[in-house]
C-alpha cells in the first residue's frame, strides 16, 4: 500500500509551477491507477475515510496493490467519520460454486495420474500449509512456476521442480505433460511461467483455480474465487 503526498487542493491554479507536478495535477493518481487494483486521491473530506477503507478493503481482497494520496491541505482536515462502514463485497454465487465443486471432484475420482502446478496466489493468499496438507493427503506431485517458486517445500519428496515449458526442470516438464489431471493453482499463465509459450498443457486435463474464477477444461465459473 502506497501513502503518499501531493500538492495542496488550494493552490491547484492552471499555470501553478509547482515542483511536485508532473504534468497535469492528477498525473500521479492517473499513473498509480495503471498499477495497483485500487488508487483514491483524498481531495474531499466527506468521502475520506470511505475511499480509505475501499482500497485498504481491495488489497486485502485480491492481494494487489493499493494507492492513497493525500493532499499536503488535507493533512489535518476535520473528516466526518460514516455510522456504518460500506466493505465492498464481491458476489458469490453459491450454486456455481457447488456446480464447480462436483465438477472438480469428479474430475479427481476418475484421474490416474494428477499433479498440481502451484503459483504466485499461493503466497499472496498465504495458502502454503493448505497446499502442502493437499499434497500429502493424496499423495499429489507438485511442481511450481517461476513467480510461485518455494510456494511449496523444495525439499520435501513431492516436489518435481519448477515448471517453465522447455527450459524449465525436465522432471516437472514430464509429471505435469504427461498428467491425466493438472490442478493449477494460484498459477498465472504468463510469457515467463510458460517458457515463452513452450508450455504444453492438454486444456481438456487443467483445472484452474486463481482469483479471478474457476475454470475445468472449459467450463468457466468467474464467480468462484
Amino acid at each position: 500500500l502506497v501513502l503518499s503526498g501531493a500538492p495542496e487542493i488550494a493552490h491547484r491554479a492552471p499555470d501553478a509551477l509547482l515542483h511536485h507536478r508532473v504534468k497535469t495535477f492528477e498525473s500521479q493518481l492517473r499513473v498509480y491507477r495503471e498499477v495497483t487494483g485500487a488508487a483514491a486521491a483524498l481531495d474531499d473530506p466527506a468521502h475520506a475515510i470511505a475511499e480509505v477503507d475501499r482500497v485498504i478493503d481491495s488489497v486485502l481482497r485480491t492481494k494487489r496493490p493499493g494507492y492513497i494520496e493525500i493532499p499536503r491541505d488535507m493533512i489535518r482536515a476535520d473528516v466526518p467519520v460514516p455510522a456504518r462502514r460500506e466493505q465492498e463485497a464481491r458476489p458469490r454465487d453459491e450454486r456455481a460454486a457447488s456446480e464447480a465443486l462436483a465438477e472438480v471432484l469428479a474430475r479427481i475420482r476418475v484421474a490416474e495420474l494428477p499433479a498440481i502446478y502451484a503459483g504466485a496466489e499461493i503466497r499472496r493468499f498465504r495458502l502454503h500449509d493448505k497446499l502442502v496438507a493437499l499434497a500429502e493427503k493424496y499423495g499429489l506431485p507438485v511442481a511450481t512456476s517461476l513467480d510461485g517458486k518455494a510456494v511449496f517445500p523444495e525439499h520435501h519428496p513431492l516436489f518435481v521442480g519448477n515448471y517453465l515449458g522447455e527450459i524449465g526442470s525436465p522432471r516437472a516438464r514430464k509429471v505435469l505433460e504427461t498428467a491425466d489431471c493438472v490442478l493449477m493453482l494460484g498459477a498465472l499463465m504468463t510469457d515467463v511461467n510458460t517458457g515463452m509459450y513452450t508450455a504444453r498443457f492438454d486444456r481438456r486435463k487443467v483445472i484452474s483455480a486463481v482469483h479471478e474464477g474457476v475454470t475445468v477444461s472449459y467450463h468457466r465459473f468467474p464467480d468462484v474465487s
